[in-house]
């Protein structure tokens, strides 16, 4: 009897740990903080709390990215060091410019589409080219549809 109680118990675990291993993925935790081209991003989500939303299962996104190139780019047109850049008061804002409430793949982009970002006060145009490219205003996809379960992640070489 103790036997068959071990057994299930040790089969109970091990379906447990399964389910744990195939849990929600999100946009924040799989896709952005383990890349190796955006530590810069992932330091800014992180200091604008923006990290904590971007894991919510319930939600949906969009995140065009800013690679690390992108982000020291910036910083050095505004003269500033990437550090200083990140402590930005309204680096949250610039973020969410950059963040749809929808997921949208790379095949759902016609040309010319208009979106409204998560900050509002702009609008964002997509570029897609015969050539199969893929641009955010002016900065072009450089790697696109990394998917987690609640959203999508295009990496962009600018801002």
């Amino acid at each position: 009897m103790k036997n068959l109680f071990l057994k299930r118990l040790f089969t109970l675990g091990l379906l447990l740990a399964t389910v744990a291993a195939y849990g929600q993925t999100n946009v924040f935790d799989d896709v952005i903080a383990t890349s190796p081209v955006h530590t810069h991003l992932t330091a800014a989500l992180e200091a604008t709390g923006l990290d904590d939303a971007l894991r919510n299962d319930d939600a949906e996104f969009t995140v065009f990215a800013p690679d690390d190139n992108a982000i020291d780019a910036l910083a050095e047109e505004l003269e500033l060091t990437t550090a200083e850049l990140l402590e930005l008061e309204g680096l949250a804002d610039l973020i969410l410019y950059h963040a749809l409430g929808t997921t949208v793949l790379s095949g759902d982009i016609n040309n010319g589409d208009i979106v409204t970002p998560l900050n509002t006060a702009n609008t964002l145009k997509l570029t897609a080219t015969s050539g199969g490219s893929i641009f955010v205003n002016q900065a072009q996809v450089n790697g696109a549809d990394l998917t987690a379960d609640n959203g999508v992640v295009h990496s962009v070489d600018g801002f």
